[in-house]
């Protein structure tokens, strides 16, 4: 099924979504039915389109221009960060979020919990605490998203 924002480029969309199939080892069936228009990455004359990929709970998107049907770079999946990358960058803004960088104690094993996910994503689930302004130890639970090496999202609460 081709729609408005498909046909014109039905022969890239085929020759990426086939590159996908081939080169992405995290998405070795990718769905070309679910081949959609981005519209919050698209913009004009640069057109984003995504395909799904894995099932259930795992289900992914791979993003692609229609000019990555021409190019030579792979098409291959993101590798997620490690878990000791995912540690250190999460520490890192959980001290740039504290308001005492130097009080922040970072729990890098018993509260940590590492996931990866088929799309290339980790998350970094993990503690710390830190001195207020008036001196008081606080406890805060943080999480860190990855796409990549690069941190996507980060969520810090204080633990009541």
């Amino acid at each position: 099924m081709w729609d408005a924002d498909t046909k014109k480029y039905k022969k890239q969309i085929i020759a990426v979504v086939n590159r996908i199939a081939r080169e992405n080892t995290n998405c070795p069936n990718p769905d070309p039915t679910s081949v959609t228009l981005s519209t919050d990455r698209s913009k004009p004359n640069d057109p984003v389109f995504f395909v799904m990929c894995g099932s259930g709970l795992k289900v992914f998107n791979v993003w692609f221009r229609p000019a990555d049907a021409d190019k030579t770079a792979t098409m291959a999946g993101v590798k997620p960060i490690s878990q000791s990358g995912a540690v250190s960058a999460c520490e890192a803004t959980a001290k740039a979020a504290a308001n005492h960088p130097s009080t922040v104690d970072f729990s890098r094993f018993m509260d940590a919990a590492y996931v990866t996910y088929p799309s290339g994503r980790a998350r970094l689930t993990s503690s710390f605490t830190a001195k207020n302004s008036f001196g008081l130890d606080l406890t805060y639970d943080i999480q860190c998203l990855f796409e990549g090496t690069k941190l996507i999202e980060t969520v810090i609460n204080e633990r009541n």
